[in-house]
């Protein structure tokens, strides 16, 4: 195999999954500057539900920022804005677990399961 140049790694690797163009975006360089509706909607109209969850989330921070709940800033983490709310906001609390384990757990979500978890957003940014 050697001497025809084959690469027999490739064999064992799986191929790397197909994500929309809008997964590759850098859409959390200013939030202040983002038309989520037109992200959010765009997204589920390609049903990339996954990324419909982060642009969920990543609207909700704007909100939390507009309403001086959070200082927002690119390099913080979710921590960081969790620690600021000092415990004040458990649903917010329970929408970074959901989030966190769909984003960065790579979570496959079907229709069902991401209209729910936008309720809990929607419901959570009315109170904001």
């Amino acid at each position: 195999m050697k001497i025809l140049g084959v690469d027999v790694s490739l064999l064992w690797k799986t191929p790397p999954k197909s994500y929309s163009p809008l997964q590759y975006q850098n859409i959390s360089e200013n939030i202040h500057e983002i038309d989520f509706n037109v992200l959010i909607n765009q997204a589920i109209e390609n049903q990339n539900f996954r990324l419909a969850v982060r642009l969920l989330y990543l609207n909700t921070l704007k909100k939390m920022s507009d309403a001086a709940l959070i200082e927002w800033q690119s390099t913080k983490t979710n921590r960081h804005y969790l620690s600021e709310l000092k415990g004040k906001y458990p649903q917010f609390e329970s929408l970074t677990r959901q989030f966190e384990y769909i984003w960065y757990g790579d979570f496959a979500l079907n229709e069902t399961d991401f209209k729910s978890i936008k309720n809990g957003f929607s419901k959570f940014n009315a109170t904001l």
